[in-house]
């Protein structure tokens, strides 16, 4: 009796390593140092958009921001700083220009590493939507200081931009993907 004990929950051990890793799952620090866990996001779509922790984008920002208050009911954004392509704003700086001046209303994550060569360095979001083993969907990296990513309120990964995105492709998304019952 005992074998089959082990052996049942041995596999169970074993398929848990098997079966990619759910956004759920997922947690970080935002900018501020708080914990964020993707668990708390469950049942809404989920926006995701990297940026140049250098630079960051105040038009693109205001614009996030604006997507966050027209979709809130449906949809989570999320903003991470990738420090990759340049020599990164401290975090306390971006918080400055971020949350206490533009006051933004969507989570802005702490920085950290967007592409897959630094390994566990790489930020814990980013991580999962650019491992197929992880998100069992894409398998990308981040190639520039902005990328964009959906996940449905089911937590799958199902969008990802990488070209520039004008204003009306990303309305016409957005529209589409709030209105998209899965």
């Amino acid at each position: 009796m005992f074998k089959i004990y082990l052996f049942f929950f041995g596999a169970i051990f074993l398929r848990s390593l098997l079966v990619p890793q759910v956004i759920y799952d997922v947690q970080f620090r935002d900018i501020g140092e708080q914990p964020i866990a993707m668990s708390a996001f469950s049942g809404k779509k989920i926006l995701v958009r990297t940026f140049d922790a250098r630079a960051p984008d105040i038009h693109q920002i205001r614009l996030l921001d604006s997507i966050t208050l027209i979709y809130q009911s449906a949809l989570s954004v999320i903003a991470i700083p990738v420090s990759d392509f340049s020599s990164p704003l401290s975090d306390s700086i971006l918080k400055n220009k971020l949350i206490d001046s533009a006051g933004v209303h969507f989570i802005v994550s702490a920085s950290g590493k967007g592409q897959k060569a630094n390994g566990d360095l790489q930020q814990p979001l980013v991580k999962w939507l650019t491992h197929r083993d992880l998100s069992h969907h894409f398998d990308t990296d981040i190639t520039q200081g902005w990328q964009l990513f959906l996940a449905s309120e089911t937590g799958i990964h199902y969008v990802e931009f990488s070209l520039p995105v004008t204003n009306d492709i990303l309305n016409a998304a957005l529209i589409q993907t709030v209105n998209d019952p899965n």
